[in-house]
C-alpha cells in the first residue's frame, strides 16, 4: 500500500463529498481514472469544466494541475478540497459500490 503523497496513493477514484443541510455526507461527484485517455474524467460537467479551464492547487510542491494529468490530479484532490464542508476522499476510504 502507498503512504499519503506517494505517487498513485489516492488510487484510481476519487469520491467528492459535501454535507448537506442535515449535516449529512452527500456525494457530489466521482471523479475516476480514464484508462484508455489516462486523464481523469467525471459526470459533473461544470466542474470537469472550471477543472480543464483553470486547473487546482493541491500541495505547493506539485503546482496546478489538470484532468490531464490524470493519477496527478487525482492525487491533488483531497488536498485541493479539504474543508469541514466539502472535501475528497480515495476511493480506498469510501465504498464505490453505492
Amino acid at each position: 500500500m502507498k503512504s499519503v503523497g506517494d505517487p498513485g496513493w489516492a488510487g484510481n477514484a476519487v469520491r467528492l463529498r459535501r454535507l448537506d443541510e442535515s449535516a449529512e455526507a452527500r456525494d457530489v461527484t466521482t471523479v475516476r481514472l480514464d484508462t484508455v485517455s489516462r486523464s481523469a474524467t467525471c459526470d459533473h460537467a461544470a466542474l470537469m469544466d472550471s477543472w480543464k479551464e483553470q486547473g487546482i492547487v493541491g500541495r505547493a510542491s506539485q503546482g496546478r494541475v489538470y484532468p490531464r494529468d490524470g493519477q496527478g490530479f487525482l492525487d491533488e484532490l483531497p488536498y485541493a478540497y479539504r474543508s469541514a464542508y466539502l472535501w475528497a476522499e480515495p476511493a480506498a476510504k469510501v465504498d464505490l459500490s453505492a
